[in-house]
Parts: C-alpha cells; sequence; structure tokens
C-alpha cells in the first residue's frame, strides 16, 4: 500500500479509471457471451427440429412407398392364386423383379416376396433353385 501512497495524483486517477474501464469490459464481455450462448441454442434447437422433421418424412415415406409396393405384390399374388392354374415360376420372378424396379427403397419387400414365393413353391409343388428354407 505503500506504492500506491508515493504515486503523484494524476497516475492514481488514471489507474483507478483503467481498473474501472477494465471491470467494465470483464462485466460486459460476460453479458454478451451469456446472451449469446442463449441464442446459439435456440437456433441450434431449431435447427436439430427442423432436420429430424426432414427425416421423419422421407423415412415416412419410404416406408409407405415400401407398404404399397408390399400391397400391391400381395394383390396380384391373390390374383394369381384365385386363378384355377397354378403360376409359372417366372410370373412370380417377374413380378419381384418389377416390384424391386418400382420402388428404389423396397429392399425389405424383396425379403419378404421372397418368403411369400417359398411359400408359394411349397403350396404349389414348384421345385424351385430360389426358394429358401424357412423352417
Amino acid at each position: 500500500m505503500n506504492f500506491f501512497k508515493n504515486l503523484q495524483i494524476g497516475i492514481k486517477i488514471s489507474m483507478i479509471v483503467a481498473l474501472i474501464m477494465i471491470v467494465a469490459m470483464i462485466g460486459l464481455s460476460y453479458s454478451i457471451s451469456i446472451k449469446s450462448r442463449a441464442v446459439l441454442n435456440d437456433e441450434a434447437d431449431k435447427l436439430l427440429k427442423t432436420t429430424s422433421a426432414r427425416y421423419v418424412n422421407f423415412i415416412s415415406s419410404t416406408i409407405s412407398d415400401g407398404f404399397i409396393s408390399v400391397k400391391t405384390m400381395q394383390g396380384v399374388m391373390n390374383t394369381f392364386f384365385e386363378q384355377t392354374q397354378a403360376p409359372r415360376e417366372q410370373q412370380l420372378l417377374n413380378i419381384a423383379h418389377n416390384m424391386v424396379d418400382s420402388n428404389p427403397h423396397i429392399t425389405f419387400g424383396y425379403i419378404i416376396w421372397l418368403y411369400l414365393y417359398t411359400e408359394c413353391t411349397k403350396q404349389c409343388g414348384i421345385k424351385s433353385k430360389f426358394a429358401f428354407n424357412v423352417g
């Protein structure tokens, strides 16, 4: 404290003003950082909600398209079974290929079709190299 008493009055005033300026700058910086953090959190939340809604819509439409393709295939297969004549293997394969070609997101539908195809070949007595053992 002896150091501060030995200083001239102009230096003492300059040091006090500088100290007040530093404290004011620290307070201002803190308040700006708090406010900007809140704004950035709000914007990030909005962005996440928008992005997730976009992906939900994409996934929903993809699944819907898949179910539509499988339902259409089911209708075609039912028409074949309602006929008195058993469907030929090539006809069933054409149905599967057309279903997969009509929808780029139908991989799971192809797996369902393969299961139905295997069951059909068992019921119709068709020996096929494409059928698999479903236990």
